[in-house]
């Protein structure tokens, strides 16, 4: 481990001395951190006058390219049409729509009145591509966010209420070997300060809303608490918190299907030895970090073993001046806080300070090739810059991807199978901003769940149907009376993930945006007890 540490601060070190200090500085976001007292509740909806949820199939069957043909999915539709209509949802199905009818669809969607219904749900079964593209059957590709998703959160009377988009295509070309495992993309939880498309804000002096909820929330309960838990109460937070006129909305996409909890590979340790203290005003600096080399004292040897046990290594890139004179105030705030969060659970800590391009793609080609078995976790923290698709912006002005170069490297590592990997960026993610006060345009509410992960394909038997599909419509009719969706689609997960198809995996995914649980079975979208509300 210490010889992993010191390469990565040699490559920290290699960093220009182009950068020099400017007084002005150019923010992601002009953003406040909030008076939380100022806060407005919105009017919770009626649960028990809702109807069933409304289901809109999109089945793009056969195509103007013929060879692209899916014999097969006619089965999908088959089982979601009977899987639904037994949940007394209304069911549409629109048989290989081109691009214009998907537009039209959509565009439709957005408009209708969906006042008396529970959900929305919209099922595309296709050809996709990297980047949220799918196929329509004249051969043009349309965009789940820009095209679908964000349409339908115009819709003034489907806010609050959950809209489900549930993929069965290909995300790429590669495959997951399941014998051996060379490029394993499970165990991955991307945890995103905002939603796609939209800002993320920081502050100057007090650093940004996400991180320094994050370590709060860390601080609290990453003890005793999974961390999937924590995500999402960090983004319940950050949602409340954000104000001055705008709204920020952090996503996640997993494919941690998992539990994972810091406290077990800290517990131990602090029963035996007292808490260092940690000086939040001490500069951070890569070379100066070196979490692995503690003050020597005198233990018993079973806390010496203790202390040398493998830990989880936090990785932080930290884009704060850029070539260009521009600097991410703020973003020091954040590294001391997320140094002293996982430094005080018994995590390795170390931050690269202005990265360029080059010595991002070293650091991952690093992570790549270096054995990596004695880690129970990796957490890559990325600060800086960012927009659509995942695009990160590095101090020389260059942009990396979270899928290509960052995950993809780490997939490609047969030591890290098996590990959670978490990711942790705080950046834009384009340029469209949340009104807070109305809400009109808010990326809340919706669950994308994906059959496959970025970049990878996605399997389907011709006679029997696709296995994504097939396992969901299983579940749905076994659990869906008493099972919240988001709990369901995660066992559905988990059941796909665990199979092979002609010697590969399928690793299904989700991005996770509802506030509450939603249950078919009883058409209540609630923080509660389903039962009560029908009683």
């Amino acid at each position: 481990m210490e010889e992993v540490l010191r390469q990565f601060v040699q490559i920290s070190n290699q960093i220009s001395s182009f950068y020099r200090s400017n007084t002005s500085s150019d923010l992601d976001a002009v953003g406040y951190l909030p008076n939380v007292e100022n806060l407005s509740v919105s009017t919770p909806i009626d649960q028990q006058k809702l109807e069933p949820a409304t289901v809109v199939i999109l089945n793009h069957e056969i195509f103007n390219d013929t060879s692209m043909n899916r014999p097969g999915i006619s089965k999908d539709v088959e089982s979601l049409y009977k899987t639904f209509h037994k949940l007394g949802c209304s069911i549409e199905v629109h048989h290989n729509p081109v691009f214009d009818e998907v537009s039209s669809t959509i565009k439709n969607l957005s408009r209708r009145d969906f006042k008396l219904q529970s959900a929305l749900i919209i099922v595309i079964l296709s050809h996709g591509h990297p980047k949220e593209e799918i196929k329509a059957s004249d051969n043009q590709k349309y965009d789940l966010d820009t095209e679908v998703i964000n349409p339908l959160l115009k819709n003034p009377t489907l806010k609050g209420k959950p809209k489900i988009l549930v993929v069965q295509a290909c995300k790429g070309v590669w495959e997951a070997d399941a014998i051996p495992f060379r490029r394993d993309p499970l165990g991955i939880m991307k945890c995103y300060s905002t939603t796609e498309g939209f800002l993320s804000y920081r502050h100057s002096s007090k650093g940004s809303v996400y991180i320094q909820t994050f370590c709060e929330v860390m601080n609290k309960d990453a003890l005793t608490k999974d961390f999937r838990a924590i995500v999402n109460d960090v983004n319940q937070q950050v949602i409340k918190k954000t104000e001055k006129g705008k709204k920020q909305v952090p996503s996640i996409t997993s494919t941690l299907y998992e539990s994972y909890c810091f406290g077990d590979f800290v517990l131990p340790a602090l029963k035996c030895i007292a808490k260092p203290k940690s000086d939040p005003q001490r500069p951070l600096k890569a070379s100066s970090i070196n979490p692995t080399n503690p003050k020597p004292i005198k233990t018993p040897a079973i806390v010496e073993k203790i202390l040398n046990a493998p830990r989880p290594l936090v990785l932080i890139l930290n884009h704060h001046i850029f070539i260009d004179g521009r600097k991410r105030e703020g973003t020091a705030q954040d590294v001391q806080a997320l140094h002293r969060t996982f430094t005080s659970l018994n995590c390795d800590v170390l931050e690269i300070l202005n990265p360029t391009w080059d010595v991002v793609k070293e650091t991952f080609n690093k992570l790549e090739g270096d054995c990596l078995k004695h880690l129970p976790a990796l957490v890559i923290v990325i600060l800086s810059h960012g927009d659509r698709n995942d695009v990160i912006g590095t101090c020389d002005n260059k942009r990396y991807n979270l899928n290509e170069d960052v995950l993809y490297p780490l997939f490609r590592n047969e030591t890290l199978v098996g590990k959670p990997k978490i990711l942790i960026t705080q950046a834009c993610k384009g340029n469209l901003e949340v009104d807070a006060f109305p809400i009109k345009y808010s990326p809340t509410e919706y669950i994308k769940c994906y059959s496959t992960t970025e970049g990878f394909k996605s399997y389907r038997d011709p006679e029997k149907g696709s296995p994504y599909i097939q396992a969901l419509c299983t579940h749905l009719e076994i659990y869906g009376q008493d099972w919240d969706f988001e709990s369901l689609i995660r066992e559905v997960g988990i059941q796909v993930a665990s199979q092979t198809f002609e010697g590969k995996r399928q690793i299904p995914t989700f991005v996770p945006r509802l506030n509450k649980k939603f249950y078919f079975g009883h058409n209540v979208y609630t923080d509660g007890n389903p039962n009560t509300l029908n009683n």
